[in-house]
């Protein structure tokens, strides 16, 4: 009788204890008055967070840290007003989180952090390399710690990139040729 009853406290504790595991749900991201803010599980990429902030139906804003918390100090390369009113949608399926707008979805994988782009209809406009996507590689710069950042895209055959200061080479298009832009 006595090892019943231990063998049945030792069942409605492990029934519980599965109840109460099951029963919480890991949120892999929080959605914020401006946008989402998602937590990526494997990052071999040195990428912990990504936040994504539309600006517009057309415009996202993407953030993405190596930390646990975000900045908050206001940037003082872009500057715009938050809380703009703009509408947007997040869900997670299939192992990723998307934010939609009206004429953009931004799709994150909560695996590793690699975005793509794509359009109201599905098509899809831009993503990251799968082989290289992006990379924040701690590093001193004149004696002040920073990061070297590294992204990769795979981008259309038709796809031409300007404005990257290209006249300082004597280049109009960087498509298909190494180019470093540097911020001072």
């Amino acid at each position: 009788m006595r090892k019943i009853r231990v063998n049945s406290v030792i069942f409605i504790c492990a029934v519980c204890l599965y109840t109460h595991v099951s029963g919480q749900e890991s949120k892999n991201f929080v959605r914020t008055g401006t946008g989402v803010e998602i937590d990526i599980r494997n990052s071999y990429s040195g990428i912990k967070k990504i936040r994504l902030e539309p600006v517009n139906d057309q415009i996202i804003h993407v953030t993405q840290i190596s930390g646990p918390v975000f900045n908050t100090k206001p940037s003082l390369m872009a500057v715009w007003k938050k809380n703009t009113g703009q509408k947007f949608t997040v869900k997670e399926e299939n192992g990723q989180v998307r934010l939609a707008t009206g004429a953009v979805n931004v799709n994150v994988s909560l695996e590793n952090g690699l975005i793509s782009f794509h359009d109201d209809a599905g098509k899809l406009l831009l993503e990251q390399n799968q082989q290289m996507g992006a990379a924040m590689v701690p590093k001193v710069f004149n004696g002040e710690s920073s990061y070297q950042i590294t992204q990769l895209f795979n981008a259309a055959d038709q796809e031409a990139y300007y404005g990257l200061g290209q006249h300082q080479q004597s280049m109009m298009n960087y498509r298909g040729r190494p180019g470093r832009p540097y911020s001072v």
